[in-house]
Parts: C-alpha cells; structure tokens; sequence
C-alpha cells in the first residue's frame, strides 16, 4: 500500500510538472517590438498587452461612471466596445488579436504644397505561424480596403524576397501596402515605409532597440509600460521644422522668415535634446501618464546648479481630496528673504544676473503624475 502511495503521489507530480512546463513555455511573451522599428524612424508607439490595458481601463473609476450611461456592457476583462469588437470576429481571429502586440512608427512627413501626409506603419507581432497569418490577412485585407476605398483594387509586388500586397482607390498615390514576414503583420500607406520596416524586420538594417536614448528612457519612465512611445532626437529637430512650416502663411512664406525660423529651430533642438518619450499604465484604478525629455548633456550640466528638483513628496497631497481631478503646489524657498529683495528692489537684478544660485520658485502639478520644474521670475 505504501508503495503504490508513493507512486501515485510520484505519478501526480510528474504530471503537474509537465502540465506547469507546458503552460510555461506556451504562455505569451512580450517581444522587443522596437527591434522591427527603423532606426531611422522619427518615433514610434507600441501597444504591449491591449487587452490587460482594456481590462484595467474598464476597472478605473471613470470608465466604470461611464459605461452605464452609454449601456457598455461587455465579456469580463474586456470593456464592452472591445468585445463587441472581437464578436465580428472568427474564434481563430479573436486568439490572434488577443495576444498581438501592436507599433505605429513614424517614418517621415511628406508636404506637397497645402497637403501634409505623416508616413507611416503598423507593425503587428500576432505570434502566429506564417500560414495561419497569411490566412486572416487575405480574409481581412481586401475586406478593409473595401471600407476605407468602397472597391478593391489590388496589386502585388516583391521586395527582397517579400511579397507586398497594394489597395488603392481613386487616387493611386493613396495605398494601403501590405507585407507578411513569418507571424510580423506590416501595414502602411507608403513604399518607403513598409520597405524601411522589411529590411529592419529582416535584420539588414539597424532597429530601433539599440538606441541609447530610448533605452535610458524605458529605464526612467518604465520598461514594462502597457503604452509607449519615443521621439528620436532627429525626430523633435524635424517634427519642429515641420511644424514652423505649418505655422507659416503664405505672406511670411515668401519673406524667407519661416526658412530663417526652421534653421533656428531645428539647431536649438539639435543642441538641446537628444528625445522624447511618454509611456501610460493605469494604477489603483487611475490612468498614469509620465513624461521624459532627455536632454544634451551639456545642457544638462549647464542647468543643474540653477535648477533643483525637489524629489520629497510634498506633505500638502495629505489634504487634497480623493475627487481632485488636479492640483498645483507651488514651493517657495525662503519666502521672507525673496519678499524683501523684491521689495527692495534687489530680486530683479539678481534674477537676471549671476547671484540667483537657486530657485525661488518651484512648480510642481500632480495630474495624471506629470511632474515639472519651472523657474518664475514673478
């Protein structure tokens, strides 16, 4: 009896053990999408798990006052306009979408005269087989281009050994590109694009994921963010280049200011900041958005001894209620000193020339937890 004990308690450890090793080695793994993003790319945004951001969304407070007003009702985990979504949907199809991580990546900004296009891709990791993918997409593809065009016109083409499939509609210069690497969906309404993004995928051209900034930037905002994104260093020089010549009309255009003004924006930038990144995660039932610019270091080094963050957490958050959507602290240093030398007429010298060696003023807004440092001279 004892013996047969044994090996019925063996028996069912074994069992478990290779129950657990099989859920294990077929759970879903997060991958490093922005290996498939250009290095050249302005920027991009990547969705890691969108259903457990859906799940936490339908758990936040305010989606839970709103849902019952506009009748959301859905399956659990899931906000009911996602699931209505996913019911459209194969069972097969809905397995993919579920466990896809998803990129949009800038590639560039196109400007013919008064029309502006962004360039862009969709990089979808469905981790799927490559035949299973190649189903959906030709189920799915044509079907979309009929929304967005109201008929399919369809081509092929190849580009180092992929297939890129094209829809357009009336306007051939409008496309909607499509190109199937193993279980990597690419999506795009350019050729450059969706090149860029083939030869990254296929390792012939760098990624974004050796990118020292954006690293450091995943380290100080978090790494393990449902949504982020990174603005290249190149790409705040040219975002705000462009965005001079949007600002521009016709009159200063001719004057050759808006030139002078995107030359004088693209330098400040290029000597100031080297990226942007943003992430959102949702904590104790509220959305968390933080922020990251990352400076030169020899901006940096220049605006330590004049700006210093108070890192303690203020004591007054103690008394701001739980209903506060948003709320200032203004911190002042020395109140007394700086009201005397204001009144003596002393404070606007020294903050114009080199006594100030801190701060008077610093400013610090608790909403969605964006933090900032500002320098008030009044």
């Amino acid at each position: 009896m004892t013996r047969k004990y044994f090996l019925l308690i063996g028996s069912m450890a074994m069992l478990l053990a290779a129950a657990g090793g099989w859920l294990y080695a077929g759970r879903t793994k997060q991958s490093d999408i922005a290996a498939y993003v250009p290095a050249s790319a302005l920027g991009f945004i990547e969705i890691r798990n969108w259903p457990d951001a859906a799940r936490q969304l339908s758990e936040t407070k305010g989606w839970r006052q709103l849902a019952p007003s506009y009748n959301i009702s859905g399956i659990p985990g899931v906000p009911g306009y996602f699931s209505s979504f996913l019911q459209v949907l194969s069972s097969s199809e809905s397995a993919v979408l579920l466990r896809s991580q998803f990129a949009v990546v800038a590639t560039g900004i196109e400007a013919r005269g008064e029309e502006v296009r962004p360039l862009l891709a969709l990089i979808i990791e469905t981790r799927s087989s490559s035949s299973d993918l190649g189903k959906i997409a030709e189920r799915r593809l044509p079907e979309l281009a009929r929304r967005i065009y109201g008929r399919e016109n369809r081509e092929t083409g190849e580009y180092g050994g992929v297939e890129i499939i094209g829809f357009s509609g009336d306007n051939p210069d409008r496309k909607l590109l499509a190109a199937r690497i193993e279980g990597v969906l690419i999506l795009a309404n350019n050729l450059d694009s969706i090149r860029a993004c083939i030869d990254t995928r296929l390792n012939r051209t760098p990624s974004m994921a050796g990118n020292f900034y954006l690293q450091n930037a995943r380290s100080i905002i978090g790494s393990e963010s449902g949504i982020f994104g990174f603005v290249t260093g190149d790409g705040v020089s040219r975002l705000l280049r462009f965005a001079a010549y949007l600002a521009s009309s016709p009159a200063l255009s001719r004057t050759g200011v808006i030139e002078t003004l995107q030359d004088v924006l693209t330098d400040l930038a290029s000597k100031a900041s080297d990226g942007i990144a943003y992430s959102s995660d949702f904590e104790n039932g509220q959305a968390v958005e933080r922020y990251a610019l990352l400076g030169k270091p020899d901006l940096i080094d220049a605006l330590k001894p004049i700006i210093r963050v108070n890192r303690a957490e203020p004591k007054l958050i103690e008394l701001v209620p739980d209903s506060a959507r948003e709320f200032t602290i203004i911190n002042v240093e020395n109140p007394h000193r700086h009201a005397r030398r204001n009144r003596d007429g002393h404070f606007g010298k020294d903050w114009c020339g080199s006594e100030l060696s801190s701060p008077p003023v610093s400013f610090e807004r608790q909403g969605g937890l964006h933090r900032l440092q500002r320098i008030a001279g009044r």
